[in-house]
């Protein structure tokens, strides 16, 4: 991988979701593929993940409820190893890091930590990174 034309932050689209309810949604409601290129809304890069929004504004989305985001990008590992993923998620989350999908709570809920994925690194270096949420009602 040419690592010269990376940049800091992850790349991030928004879509404005209208949930008819919250109860019953989960990732799976949200655009995929070509289509959630078409639908989504390009926001400033994210530099990282770990927040706690509140009632806050999600990062940049302009709100705090009814929203999804597909969130893509690198991640560094310096040293061969296992590593573990875990998400304090409300509402659906997954991971996937170089296509392998570590972390899956995709159902509405409130605050909770997912089960730990895993990740077996066998060479140091960059890998991608991709990740969707989305919020519906209540904390972030």
């Amino acid at each position: 991988m040419d690592t010269s034309t990376l940049k800091p932050g992850l790349a991030v689209l928004y879509f404005d979701q209208n949930f008819d309810r919250c109860k019953g949604t989960s990732l799976d409601d949200l655009p995929q593929g070509d289509s959630a290129k078409e639908r989504g809304r390009p926001g400033a890069p994210i530099p990282y993940l770990n927040h706690q929004f509140g009632r806050s504004e999600i990062f940049g989305s302009g709100t705090n409820r009814l929203l999804g985001m597909e969130i893509s990008g690198y991640i560094r590992f310096d040293t061969p190893g296992t590593y573990g993923f875990q998400a304090n998620s409300n509402d659906g989350f997954r991971l996937y890091i170089d296509g392998q999908l570590l972390v899956d709570d995709p159902s509405w809920h409130s605050d909770r930590l997912s089960p730990v994925g895993h990740l077996q690194v066998a060479q140091p270096g960059w890998y991608s990174l991709h990740a969707r949420y989305y919020q519906c009602k209540g904390t972030a």
